[in-house]
């Protein structure tokens, strides 16, 4: 029986790679978080280091300046997976706000991180 820890990292690596995971074992990814302080960085190594323990792939966490980098470098390439905030997420695949006039159509979601609430502040 496949342990959780195998099949999390089977299943990160042939969905990062469009491998099957049989294959996806021996797969290199670098997962995107953010710099230091955001909530994706510790998310990220935490990951990683549940992935890496296993010895199936290696995860390579590379901290970058967030969503909007990171929705760009991983519709770029297929060894890389990751974290980007919903909203922005929805604009690059419909190639607005930020990506204006640029679809990113080599996007996937895996898993949501946590909830995020809209909160509004008025006036009374």
């Amino acid at each position: 029986m496949i342990g959780r820890r195998a099949f999390l990292a089977g299943a990160v690596a042939a969905a990062a790679t469009g491998m099957s995971p049989a294959r996806a074992q021996t797969a290199v990814l670098e997962f995107l978080t953010a710099g230091p302080g955001s909530a994706f960085l510790p998310y990220g190594e935490g990951i990683a280091n549940v992935v890496n323990s296993t010895g199936l792939l290696r995860l390579d966490v590379t901290q970058t300046k967030g969503s909007i980098e990171n929705l760009s470098a991983v519709n770029a390439a297929t060894n890389r997976i990751g974290t980007a905030f919903i909203g922005s997420a929805y604009e690059a695949i419909h190639g607005i706000g930020p990506f204006a006039g640029r679809k990113h159509d080599n996007l996937r979601a895996i898993a949501p991180m946590y909830e995020t609430s809209f909160q509004i502040a008025a006036k009374t």
